[in-house]
């Protein structure tokens, strides 16, 4: 399999994903994927994916930006380590994150999450996460 097990990826400017080492994944609102980084750089789009070790991060001076202007910017990423596993199990939960309600994600009951054992996540905004 190309790009190192990450299927689907389309490739960005021809950078290859290094299995092993931590991604960030966004929401791409110019092309309606998810975008891919690893060592800072987009390294490719794609529709969805799965993370294991996952670690929610907001910048909180880009997020005041958004806040101020109303306008979105990549400022809210999740972190951690391509899985080929799918979806996780029944007892997970839903994820959110809307920069107007709150400045960081959250569960379906409006609790906090910063962490998850494993994420999945789906180019339309669908997360859900196992703790």
């Amino acid at each position: 399999m190309t790009n190192g097990g990450l299927y689907g990826l389309r490739p960005y400017k021809g950078r290859a994903f290094q299995s092993g080492l931590k991604v960030q994944v966004y929401r791409n609102l110019h092309n309606g994927l998810l975008s891919v980084r690893q060592r800072g750089l987009v390294i490719g789009h794609i529709n969805s994916i799965t993370l294991l070790k996952v670690k929610f991060h907001i910048d909180l001076k880009k997020h005041a930006n958004v806040i101020q202007t109303q306008s979105k910017n990549v400022h809210a990423v999740a972190s951690g380590y391509v899985s080929a596993e799918g979806i996780p199990d029944s007892q997970a939960s839903q994820v959110y994150y809307n920069p107007f309600t709150a400045p960081y994600f959250r569960q379906s009951d409006n609790t906090r999450i910063d962490t998850a054992v494993k994420l999945h996540v789906r180019s339309n905004g669908y997360m859900v996460a196992e703790r």
